[in-house]
């Protein structure tokens, strides 16, 4: 096995950590075209984009009982 240095050891964690971010995130979105289609969810992009990961989880699950998408952002 190859030798890692501390500093690879740390941009992978990294490489990792954003990787399972975006894999969220991109769940996120497509549950929200599913339930709301006709809704302008590009005006969240960047509200979306700068969201941590334990906010993001609670709103990936809120959008099960959502009825609209104040139920989710809260505005």
């Amino acid at each position: 096995m190859a030798y890692i240095t501390t500093a690879e050891r740390i941009g992978i964690k990294k490489g990792r950590e954003e990787g399972r971010k975006e894999s969220s995130l991109k769940t996120f979105r497509a549950l929200l075209q599913d339930k709301f289609p006709d809704s302008p969810l590009d005006i969240y992009g960047p509200e979306i984009a700068a969201v941590d990961e334990d906010k993001l989880l609670k709103w990936t699950r809120s959008v099960i009982k959502a009825q609209d998408l104040n139920d989710i952002f809260g505005h």
